[in-house]
């Protein structure tokens, strides 16, 4: 077969599968064992984006009425306003505001009272190093006021 019978008219198509004489060539084989899995991948690829779509539309669908039954159920909500409900909301707003102003006052104390408490942790620290560590006279004034400090710990316990 000459060039010049060819049906088209261009020199530079590929014509290696019409010009063999074995059209079972691996090559041939394998370029169509390849253009059927790339089919089946486009094909996969639409079905899944499909399915995707589908799921968000359902989604979607949900959403919307569950926000239309909550909607529908505030309305009911709203249209019953009982003026006993609204005094006591203010109330309890105003109780609330009211609450809050006040912290800030008990500040100062709350902080005198959180140093005060590092202040004894740390003096328990302290005399108890100097019973185990310290020098004959300080480990028994250290030991003398773990004394006197157990039994006050003692009595605001039993108290």
């Amino acid at each position: 077969m000459r060039l010049s019978e060819n049906p088209s008219a261009d020199t530079f198509l590929p014509q290696a599968r019409t010009l063999s004489d074995n059209e079972t060539d691996p090559r041939f084989a394998a370029a169509a064992h390849a253009r059927t899995r790339w089919q089946n991948r486009e094909t996969r690829k639409t079905r899944e984006a499909e399915a995707r779509q589908n799921q968000r539309a359902a989604k979607g669908a949900a959403a919307l009425r569950a926000q239309s039954a909550a909607t529908a159920a505030a309305n009911t909500a709203k249209s019953a306003i009982n003026p006993a409900d609204l005094i006591a909301q203010a109330m309890a707003r105003a109780n609330a505001q009211q609450a809050q102003r006040s912290t800030p006052a008990n500040r100062d104390r709350f902080k005198a009272q959180q140093l005060q408490a590092a202040q004894e942790k740390a003096a328990l620290r302290r005399y108890r190093r100097d019973a185990q560590y310290g020098s004959p006279e300080e480990k028994a004034a250290a030991l003398e006021w773990l004394r006197r400090h157990k039994e006050t710990q003692e009595q605001e316990n039993g108290a």
